[in-house]
């Protein structure tokens, strides 16, 4: 399924289209990478192809999740979606406002700049939104959760120390490894050695686990 595709779609139960992290090869990935940087036995090329693969995973599951909200919260506040596209900041805001109907009640620093925060209380005043039904408004809440969690996965930096183990597949010994850094401020997976330095950059993708 492409970004086009991903786009257009719509559906009432998100566990029926949006079923990454409930994977098994998600839950592996992630713990392989948690324990590589606790020091174990670490194949890192294979892992910085698995990373990379998942990311474009995390990337697409985020636009599901975020289709799914902009289904449910059109009829809430239709203007916000084109107000704040970027998909983390609107499951983010969505979350905050939920169901109040007077946005100068809700607080809203720290998710957006005060002129964006301006725009939004304006924009309140004159949109024809109506509240959810609960119902609704819980499965809403559930999948600005779960963009939050897919976020809060890809750009995971992590660190780990120096580990004294050698590679049975002939690769550097990983006492040489310096630091594991999976970033999404960096737009990089990156393994640092002592004297190899690999830098994968997915195309298109703007952040990491």
């Amino acid at each position: 399924m492409d970004m086009t595709e991903l786009n257009t779609l719509t559906y009432d139960d998100l566990d029926s289209v949006s079923k990454l992290q409930k994977s098994r090869r998600y839950a592996d990935i992630m713990q392989q990478v948690e324990e590589a940087l606790e020091g174990s036995v670490l194949e890192y090329k294979k892992l910085i192809v698995d990373c990379k693969q998942l990311l474009v995973d995390i990337e697409n599951e985020i636009v599901i999740v975020q289709n799914f909200i902009r289904d449910k919260y059109r009829v809430k506040f239709q203007e916000l979606e084109l107000l704040v596209p970027h998909p983390i900041d609107y499951a983010r805001v969505v979350k905050r406002i939920g169901n109040e109907m007077d946005l100068k009640l809700v607080d809203l620093e720290g998710l957006l700049p005060s002129a964006m925060i301006m725009v939004l209380l304006v924009t309140a005043l004159t949109t024809k939104g109506n509240q959810l039904p609960e119902d609704v408004l819980l499965k809403t809440i559930d999948a600005c959760d779960r963009a939050l969690d897919l976020d809060s996965a890809r750009k995971k930096p992590s660190h780990a120390s120096e580990t004294p183990s050698s590679s049975a597949s002939g690769y550097k010994s990983l006492e040489n490894v310096k630091h594991i850094n999976v970033a999404a401020n960096s737009s990089t997976i990156k393994i640092t050695t002592r004297d190899l330095s690999l830098n994968y950059k997915p195309g298109g993708h703007k952040s990491f686990l």
